[in-house]
């Protein structure tokens, strides 16, 4: 039987099938035990839901700017964890595992009837996605002390003072892609002075909160001990149906045509849909 205070299953009410495949197969292992459904705030529905939680939308450099403006389904995620960053905090609670409902349900079975908690006492958050550290929030560990950080920095973006946020998205599109004309769209200057809002991705958010290298001037600034354990692996499958985009979101920077894609990158950004939290009127 498995330690923990509480298991979240991130799930929206659209997908509820594949809680139903999890809870069941959890039941039949006898690890349902504080298992709980979170219903996951669908923001594709409503993309100005953040301003009824107190949450601002105002993502800090070029790739987090795209990726809001691309993906509104990103703003009900990074909301769901902060509800339960909240819980966490209320709760008190010392040991908690975190799942959106892409993680492979067979391999979160098996990490749950063999956890030990002693594994995870040096920590305040574990990554347990098999990707790497940047990538996902499918999957982790956190404590008491994790969560609050984590709402802190939501409400004082000033810690991440010498972040670049869009470096390694620029990069990608440069030397992987072949874009040859980013700088005609890149805004390379940006302000970590904000308070009450979103940021980043979630994921992304993380990533600044809990790594050590944005910190060598100060690392006790950096408050999370963090580490990652490669134990979770998606569910491929699952993975393929997105939450975060919906049929109308255009994916564009994940084209074929490298000289289209590139073209229709440019026209985007100058576009309306680009920056759309500003441009249109609640």
């Amino acid at each position: 039987m498995h330690q923990f205070d509480k298991v979240y299953y991130l799930n929206l009410e659209s997908k509820r099938e594949r809680w139903d495949k999890f809870s069941n197969l959890l039941e039949k292992s006898n690890n349902l035990d504080r298992v709980q459904r979170f219903s996951a705030i669908n923001s594709i529905k409503n993309k100005w839901i953040h301003n009824d939680y107190g949450i601002g939308l105002d993502p800090v450099g070029f790739s987090n700017i795209l990726y809001f403006s691309c993906f509104k389904g990103g703003i009900g995620c990074y909301l769901s964890h902060y509800i339960m960053w909240q819980e966490i905090v209320e709760n008190k609670w010392e040991n908690v595992l975190i799942l959106e409902d892409d993680i492979s349900r067979h391999s979160v079975n098996n990490f749950m009837g063999s956890f030990k908690k002693g594994d995870y006492n040096d920590y305040d958050l574990v990554q347990l996605s098999c990707r790497k550290k940047i990538a996902g929030t499918e999957s982790y560990w956190i404590n008491h002390k994790g969560a609050q950080e984590l709402i802190n920095n939501t409400h004082d973006a000033s810690l991440f003072k010498d972040v670049i946020p869009g470096e390694l998205l620029i990069n990608f599109f440069k030397n992987r892609l072949g874009y040859n004309n980013m700088d005609e769209i890149y805004e390379d200057e940006w302000d970590w002075n904000i308070k009450d809002a979103m940021i980043a991705p979630v994921d992304k958010f993380i990533y600044y909160s809990t790594d050590p290298r944005f910190y060598l001037d100060d690392p006790s600034r950096c408050k999370i001990r963090f580490t990652q354990y490669k134990l979770l692996p998606l569910d491929r499958q699952l993975q393929k149906d997105s939450a975060i985009a919906d049929a109308g979101d255009d994916r564009i920077y994940w084209q074929e045509n490298k000289s289209w894609q590139e073209n229709k990158m440019i026209e985007y950004v100058k576009s309306k849909e680009y920056k759309w939290w500003k441009n249109e009127n609640k």
